[in-house]
């Protein structure tokens, strides 16, 4: 089972629970997981404040392929909402990869 969340200092967003044998290219991680967690989830979480908001995803195929990058590209001029480059991302660290020193503990309860 794959899943795609978003969290922060001020709140978790939902769940997306991707469904078997689903191909999660770019076209689906942008239509599926992206918008929904990005577009709708951050605008309701932060409002006017979206503009402080960078994400940090990882680095599968359909992370780092040219047509997400272009959709972060377009993300940021119509939202603010800054997409960090895999190249960019400091080393690992809470403060920096939350996902990794809380997310996965949250996501086991979750489930």
């Amino acid at each position: 089972m794959m899943v795609a969340g978003a969290l922060s200092g001020v709140g978790v967003l939902l769940l997306i629970r991707v469904p078997p044998k689903v191909k999660v290219n770019a076209q689906y991680y942008m239509d599926q997981v992206l918008r929904p967690l990005l577009e709708d989830g951050i605008a309701q979480l932060y409002g006017e404040d979206s503009a402080k908001v960078f994400v940090h995803h990882n680095a599968a195929r359909s992370d780092t392929a040219r047509l997400t990058e272009q959709y972060a590209k377009d993300l940021q001029v119509r939202s603010e909402i800054t997409i960090i480059k895999n190249t960019e991302i400091p080393a690992e660290s809470p403060d920096v990869s939350p996902r990794d020193f809380f997310g996965f503990g949250f996501l086991t309860e979750t489930l």
